[in-house]
């Protein structure tokens, strides 16, 4: 048979696929998710991290109650990581280093250190996910008011007895806060 006596190829697009996606989801893809989500709180780097796409991530969320479960844990750890850091930030501040060069040579003029901090990637992740993950905690611990007070105390009781050891304020101070 030649290649005009060949019946025609089906008409239609071509399937093209990007480069280094796999369409399958398998245990060390959602491990890679669900790790990166618990550190970043950040659902769409992790998916890229895993070599996933998002809507992938969000079928499988819908499809299966386990990796579901597993993803609001996730959340959940990365969620109180982003608010730990957001309060260290708060307290602490996060440095940038400026340098001023002047002249045709780009002489250095100064080099001074900067402590400023930035709080618009972990204001946006917060908003995002702080309803999921309240859900969640709710769920956890029987979603009393009284039961989220006691476990925000012992949070805070923990900060002010690391800031005191660390000698950033003293007991008078951390009994005013």
């Amino acid at each position: 048979m030649s290649e005009q006596d060949s019946p025609a190829r089906p008409a239609g697009r071509a399937v093209v696929r990007k480069a280094g996606r796999c369409n399958r989801w398998n245990e060390k893809r959602r491990q890679i998710f669900l790790t990166h989500l618990a550190k970043t709180a950040n659902v769409s780097e992790s998916t890229k991290k895993a070599r996933m796409s998002l809507s992938a991530a969000y079928l499988l969320k819908n499809r299966d109650q386990v990796f579901a479960h597993a993803w609001r844990e996730a959340l959940e750890i990365g969620l109180g990581e982003l608010e730990m850091k957001v309060l260290l930030d708060s307290i602490h501040g996060s440095e940038r280093i400026e340098t001023m060069e002047v002249g045709e040579d780009r002489e250095l003029k100064y080099v001074k250190t900067v402590v400023q901090p930035n709080f618009r990637v972990a204001v946006r992740l917060l908003e995002a996910h702080r309803p999921e993950v309240q859900a969640f905690r709710a769920a956890q611990d029987g979603g009393t008011a009284e039961s989220r007070r006691a476990l925000l105390n012992a949070d805070m009781d923990r900060v002010r007895e690391r800031l005191i050891a660390d000698g950033l304020i003293d007991r008078d101070e951390a009994d005013e806060v």
